[in-house]
């Protein structure tokens, strides 16, 4: 199990410390307060990926941060919005794959990184065993059911690394059904998600090809805003920041509060079960994908300029970005300077 590390477990505590002294005076600190609305726009509808974000909601740490916190589920149908649309419908954030918003940036897209939740991409091929699958480059010609995420975040690096076509989409809603009743079907989705459901549903232990261990070793719940948004504003996604920064410390520690934020998302999408989540959360902690990498010595949330280089790097080779694409001006390490204005 990957341990916390110190700067999220000060972090946490000066947290709770305030949680504290709120209580203390609560009447009189609550008329003081002048909160602030902000959007978070998702990049799918809420899920185990999302927990950080609940277990902040849970414990009222966006509110003592002096924010409002609305939010705005994704979908999986192919009308997914991307992340410029989300932005351009009214949100101040949206949460997107790092790959996606480098290509998007490429393009001369609105948006900036300026926090990264998962150090690791829990994305992943799912393909029955026994069927000669044990290489991703054998999937090719192979059915395979991508949902709108999948499309948006992994698809175009697939189709140019091993040379998928588009006629292998089948649509995928979220139902592992059709993967489990066909042995020549595979199924793009998530460690922390179809993997569960295929393995408790369908009882079989199915080939898994992470992406991340494919060539696109990319940063996953990116952060992303405007590149003109106000400081003003921008003050206020460095407190959300920090506020997750805390809510996953919490969540992924000894002593979690889990079920309280696992009912928040149950709420907002009824499908998962305590059950699911609860596995969700002991492979995300297993897998280090929010407190391994980088995040072990710099507090989850970290970017380097380096991992960004090194996509950069992944995306030309794999002929999604232009080969002089600066990917220094898709994001920022401002706001993760705790504490200090960006």
């Amino acid at each position: 199990m990957d341990a916390i590390s110190r700067p999220h477990r000060r972090s946490a505590l000066k947290m709770a410390c305030g949680a504290v002294l709120a209580g203390l005076g609560a009447p009189r600190i609550r008329a003081q307060i002048a909160h602030e609305t902000l959007v978070l726009a998702l990049n799918a509808l809420p899920g185990p990926e999302h927990a950080g974000v609940y277990a902040a909601e849970a414990a009222g740490l966006f509110r003592r941060a002096g924010l409002l916190l609305e939010i705005r589920a994704g979908e999986v149908g192919p009308a997914r919005p991307g992340p410029v649309d989300a932005l351009a419908n009214g949100a101040d954030m949206v949460l997107c794959h790092a790959a996606e918003l480098a290509q998007l940036a490429s393009r001369n897209a609105p948006l900036l990184a300026v926090a990264a939740f998962f150090q690791k991409s829990p994305r992943a091929l799912f393909c029955h065993p026994g069927q000669g699958l044990d290489e991703i480059a054998k999937i090719k010609g192979r059915p395979i059911l991508v949902g709108a995420q999948g499309r948006g975040e992994t698809w175009p690096f697939l189709k140019a690394k091993f040379g998928f076509a588009d006629d292998q989409l089948r649509p995928y809603s979220g139902n592992t059904a059709p993967f489990l009743a066909d042995k020549g079907m595979c199924l793009e989705g998530s460690v922390i998600d179809e993997l569960i459901s295929v393995e408790s549903e369908g009882g079989i232990r199915p080939v898994v090809h992470r992406v991340s261990e494919s060539g696109l070793d990319a940063y996953d719940e990116v952060l992303a805003i405007s590149p003109t948004m106000p400081p003003e504003r921008q003050v206020l996604v460095q407190k959300f920041i920090e506020a997750t920064v805390a809510g996953w410390a919490s969540y992924l520690g000894a002593t979690p509060e889990s079920r309280a934020v696992h009912a928040l998302i149950r709420t907002a999408n009824a499908v998962h079960s305590e059950e699911h989540l609860a596995s969700a959360r002991t492979a995300m902690i297993e897998r280090a994908l929010i407190t391994g990498g980088d995040a072990r010595k710099a507090g989850i949330g970290t970017m380097t300029d380096q991992r960004w280089k090194a996509l950069a790097g992944e995306l030309v080779a794999a002929s999604l970005v232009r080969a002089d694409f600066d990917i220094a001006g898709a994001y920022t390490l401002a706001l993760l300077n705790r504490g200090s204005a960006p």
